[in-house]
This record gives C-alpha cells, structure tokens and sequence, in this order.
C-alpha cells in the first residue's frame, strides 16, 4: 500500500508510486510487527479505531488516510473519522473483497445475487465522512467473484498491472483485483489533489475526485460508485467548489409561455399608399366633374 501510494521512481526513471513526493506516516492496526504464516489475528476494529484516535490527537498530522481493510461497525471509529473530517483530513477506505473460505463472513457473502450490499459491515467505508473505494477488473474477468457490492461506494480504481515495492526492495507488480490496492491508489491521487489545492477543506477534495470519475455523481453504482478516477481530471479540472463540498450548478428554468401570432409588420408605405389613394379620389372626381360639365358648355357656345 505504501509503494502504491508514494513509492519512489524505479532506478530507470519509471514511476511507482501516484505521489511520490508525499510523505507517509506508518500506524500500526494489526496485531503483530511481522507478517506470519500462521497465528495471525485479521485486523479488528477496535485496532483501527485505535490508529485512528491517535491520528485525530494530533491536527495536521496527516491529509489523508488510507485504511485498506474492512471492519465491522464502531462508534471509536465513527468518531474518529468525524474528528479527522472536521480537521480538514480525508479517510480513504476499501469497500470489501470478497471473503475467502475460511474467513468469518464467507458464508454471509458467498456469491453476488444482485441484492448484495455490504455497506451495513463495510466499515470505516460505511461512514459518510469516508471515501469508499472499489476496485475493477480487466476486461473478462468477473469482478464479483473478488469484489463485494457496496452501496457506500463513492469511485472504483483498476489494481491489476499496478506497481509497488516488496518486502524485498524490488518492484512488484499488482496482480489481483482488490479494493485494498484500490483504497492506496485513490489515496495517491487524494495526495495529488492536496497538493494542486492546498487550502481545500476535505469536503472540496473529495468533490474533486468524485466530480471528475468516470460516472456520475447522482447515478452511483454498488461496484463503482460515481465511476472510475481520473487522476489528471481531478487535479487540473477547473472546478469551484464551496467549503461544504458543493457546486454550483446553472438550471434552466421552466417558463410556461403560450404560444402567441407574430406581430404585424409595420407597413412602411402605409402613408404613401393612403395619400396616394385620396389623391386618386380627388383627381378621379375632377375628371368625372369636367366630363359632366363638358355638355353644358359646349350647349352655351
């Protein structure tokens, strides 16, 4: 996750990580310093709300916060994340993989039927003051069959192809589908965003990055919320949005105007044509008056 986020460029110049500028704070969730082959507890909630609280105790700390795994609901967590959000502070969590066979959920989301949603156990994605992430899938492959639906999902990243370090100090590259990868990627791109507008509130950065996916915002999706980001879109496009994380949008008002029979043309020979009409009546009447007169004179004579 941390490769994935801020790794450095490899010795050839090609990149790793999406902000490798940034700096990263490690905090420790799980249960043990080294990763063991067996014995090892899953992260626990009461673990995370621990990280958590101790990144709220210090402001400023941290502009985001990648949280690459699933938890059930609780109110430490909760708070902490409100506590982040209100200090300007952006958390990033993974939306759910799919449980494997001998995981404690497994059965509980053992195939995807359409009606799946696990945003009631997803946690801290479930909260409103996270960015939910999901992860896609190449081209013919399923992506239910390693992602859960999640009505809570705000953007979707692609994992497969991506590239990190190992344990090792070598490069690896990412070669499945999982929102975890997905959470440290869209973290990375959050990272960028902070850094192209440094006075954002969290509010404003995520707008950024959601306003800017693939989708849309009002229409989201259970697998890929308002779509997939689009990193170089949500730190350059021209967007303006206010403290609260809102955009001001231009509707057009509906006018209900009947429809009305064009104005008469104004007749600009009007006058000419009248004078000319009584000039034709008056020297018509002369004419017809001399005409008349013509007998009787001619009789004087």
């Amino acid at each position: 996750v941390a490769g994935l986020i801020a790794g450095a460029p490899r010795a050839d110049g090609k990149p790793v990580g999406i902000a490798p500028a940034a700096s990263l704070i490690d905090v420790r969730v799980y249960d043990s310093l080294r990763p063991q082959q067996e014995g090892e507890l899953p992260p626990a909630a009461d673990r995370v709300a621990g990280g958590l609280e101790w990144l709220a105790s210090q402001p400023g700390l941290a502009h985001i916060v990648a949280v690459p795994v699933r938890v059930g609901p609780d109110d430490r967590i909760k708070a902490a994340v409100e506590r982040l959000w209100q200090q300007g502070t952006v958390v990033v969590a993974a939306s759910g993989d799919r449980p494997t066979d001998d995981q404690p959920d497994a059965e509980a989301f053992a195939t995807y039927d359409g009606d799946e949603d696990a945003a009631a156990s997803s946690f801290p994605a479930g909260y409103d003051k996270t960015v939910a992430v999901s992860a896609t899938a190449p081209d013919g492959v399923d992506v239910t069959a390693t992602v859960l639906a999640n009505s809570a999902t705000d953007v979707a990243a692609p994992t497969v192809g991506a590239v990190s370090y190992a344990l090792n100090g070598g490069t690896c590259v990412i070669d499945t589908v999982s929102t975890a990868w997905a959470t440290a990627e869209v973290a990375g791109v959050l990272a960028l965003i902070k850094s192209a507008h440094p006075r954002d509130t969290a509010a404003q950065l995520v707008t950024r990055l959601v306003r800017t996916a693939s989708g849309r915002d009002d229409v989201r999706g259970r697998f890929l919320g308002a779509g997939v980001v689009q990193p170089a879109e949500a730190v350059t496009r021209p967007l303006r949005p206010a403290k609260d994380g809102s955009v001001e949008q231009t509707v057009p008002e509906p006018v209900d105007v009947r429809a009305e029979a064009p104005p008469r043309a104004r007749d600009v020979l009007a006058g000419t044509r009248s004078a000319a009409v009584w000039w034709g009546l008056a020297g018509g009447g002369a004419l017809l008056l001399a005409l008349l007169l013509r007998p009787v004179l001619t009789r004087r004579r």
